[in-house]
Parts: structure tokens; C-alpha cells; sequence
């Protein structure tokens, strides 16, 4: 029952982390048209492109439909505004971004299998939370040491992400040629970085809690059925 217990707990846990890892990405960098104008108002884009904050945004929004929305593909390819290399490195981008919903799907699946596991073989729910809380809390704190060096050395780490996540240059984009590198230069991706870490903390911090919350709550009531 203890290695049982264990597995699932660490399964479970880590499927959340990822889980929670990609919502934070998408609650910080796809669903807030105005974090995209607050970023480019910060960062002078409009002096820097010669386009309005307004036309702007609605290149990123289609930025953003291109890659969440199959109805959006037609749009952004005939669009002008983006020119050739950047229109491919997007294609690349957008295959590691529905890559990624694919895998947050999975990891909804395992959770759900993991928990349901717990009830079916009526497994200790105390000695699950407790593996649980270990699991999530180690891994937890791995994330934000790794965060935290990543913030230190942000264009070594935006480049070894590069390198590892695609298998081609064209991520390489010239600011003489390229008006997708001058609307969102390295200090939007700092930002977004420390937006994402933010918003998976506050997640973490929750679940970890509250998981801490229920296993004193058995300890108290002396249930771990």
C-alpha cells in the first residue's frame, strides 16, 4: 500500500506541476490583449515600429489566434505585417504551443486517474497526501531555484530554451528586418517570464497549502481512511 500510495502521489503531482506550469504560460502571455499594450507602451515599440499601440495589438491578438485558433491560419499567413522567416518560426511556435495544451490535457487525465485510483483501492488517503505534499513541494521548490537562476542569466537561459525547443535558426530574427523582434524585444520576455513564475507560484501555493491543510485536518481527526 506505501509503494502504491507513493507512485500515485508522484504521479499525481507531477502531472499538476506540469499542468499548472502550462496555465500559468497561457493566464500570463494568451488570454490579457492589454498586458501586450502595457508591454509596448513600457518598452517604446510604437516609436521603435512606427505603428500605433492600437495596430499593434491587434497583430499580437492575431499572433495569438494563429496559434490557439485553426481559423486564424488564413488570416496570418496572407497578413503583410510579418514577413516570410517569421511567418515560419511561427509555425514552429505554434506546433510547440498546441503541443503543449495537448500534454495539459494529459496530465488532467492522469490526475483524474490518480485520485480515482485512491478511492478504488482504497488506498491511506493521509499517507497519500503525505507523499503528495513531499513530491509537490520538493519539485515546487526545484521550479523556483531554477526560476530564480534562469531571472540571474535570462539570455543564456532564452537561448539554451531556444536551442533544446527548436531545431532550426529561425528564431534568430534581425531587428533591421524583423518588426516581430522590435514588438517584443528581450525586456517583454523578462516581464512574461516573471509574470509566469508569479502566477505559478500564487497556483503552487494554494495546492500545496491546502494539501498541508487536509493531511493536519486526518492527523487531528486520527483518519487515514
Amino acid at each position: 500500500m506505501k509503494v502504491t500510495c507513493a507512485f500515485l502521489s508522484f504521479i499525481c503531482g507531477i502531472a499538476l506541476l506540469i499542468f499548472l506550469l502550462i496555465s500559468s504560460f497561457g493566464m500570463a502571455a494568451f488570454y490579457d490583449i492589454d498586458y501586450f499594450g502595457y508591454e509596448f507602451e513600457k518598452n517604446g515599440v510604437e516609436k521603435v515600429t512606427g505603428y500605433s499601440i492600437e495596430r499593434l495589438e491587434d497583430e499580437a491578438q492575431l499572433l495569438l489566434d494563429y496559434m490557439l485558433l485553426d481559423e486564424a491560419e488564413e488570416e496570418f499567413q496572407n497578413s503583410t505585417f510579418f514577413n516570410e522567416r517569421e511567418k515560419m518560426h511561427m509555425e514552429d511556435v505554434k506546433e510547440i504551443v498546441q503541443s503543449a495544451i495537448n500534454i495539459r490535457r494529459v496530465c488532467m487525465v492522469l490526475i483524474a486517474l490518480s485520485l480515482a485510483m485512491v478511492f478504488v483501492l482504497r488506498l491511506n488517503k493521509f499517507l497519500f497526501l503525505k507523499f503528495f505534499a513531499l513530491f509537490f513541494g520538493v519539485i515546487g521548490i526545484l521550479f523556483y531555484i531554477l526560476a530564480g537562476v534562469s531571472v540571474l542569466n535570462f539570455n543564456t537561459a532564452f537561448v539554451i530554451f531556444h536551442e533544446v525547443l527548436f531545431n532550426n535558426d529561425l528564431w534568430l530574427l534581425d531587428p533591421r528586418e524583423s518588426l516581430m523582434i522590435n514588438m517584443l524585444p528581450e525586456s517583454f520576455f523578462v516581464d512574461t517570464f516573471i509574470r509566469i513564475c508569479i502566477t505559478f507560484s500564487v497556483l503552487w501555493a494554494v495546492i500545496f497549502f491546502v494539501s498541508i491543510h487536509l493531511i493536519k485536518r486526518l492527523r487531528h481527526n486520527g483518519s487515514g481512511d
